[in-house]
């Protein structure tokens, strides 16, 4: 059981554009990656773009699809993403793209690394790979702080491996 899953937010261009990837993301990154996909609920018209951020704010990554229209409004949240040094993965769909967001990805969205896809099962297997190296660097990185503080603090940093419930036993050998 995760008790503290990662929240996803996903980005995508105009309904009707990527409209089965992003529900094919939302779904994989859900049901197989066990962590949580982020919505936006908004109130009214007006809070749009204050609730895009607030969402944004309290996620731990950030996926940007990009299709074949432009989204001033995944632009917006890919700034947002990047200023708030949230980390932020980019999937483009290899497709005829409009003029607007083909100047947009060579002049913006080369700042992360753009996994082209063709077809959903291709992004859903960039998505996997994209999380897990994500969270691999992050937690060696993490590591060799922690190595690099432990001889300056002495033993202040204590690292706790929690037992898991009961359920999760099977045959009396943690599962």
């Amino acid at each position: 059981m995760i008790t503290f899953p990662l929240r996803i937010y996903i980005s995508s261009s105009w309904q009707g554009d990527l409209d089965d990837e992003k529900r094919a993301a939302e779904s994989f990154i859900k049901e197989e990656l066990l962590m949580y996909p982020v919505y936006p609920s908004v109130a009214s018209p007006l809070d749009i773009t204050r609730d895009y951020y607030d969402r944004l704010k309290v996620c731990d990554i950030v996926i940007v699809l990009l299709g074949s229209k432009y989204s001033e409004n995944v632009e917006k949240e890919f700034r947002f993403a990047l200023n708030n040094n949230i980390p932020t993965l980019g999937f483009i769909k290899e497709c005829e793209h409009e003029e607007t967001l083909q100047k947009k990805i060579e002049t913006l969205y080369h700042i992360v690394s753009l996994r082209p896809f063709k077809t959903v099962e291709e992004l859903k297997k960039e998505v996997k790979t994209s999380i897990i190296d994500l969270l691999g660097k992050t937690f060696q990185s993490n590591r060799k702080i922690v190595n690099a503080i432990t001889p300056l603090i002495g033993s202040e940093i204590k690292t706790y491996h929690p037992k898991p419930p009961e359920p999760e036993y099977k045959g009396g050998y943690p599962v």
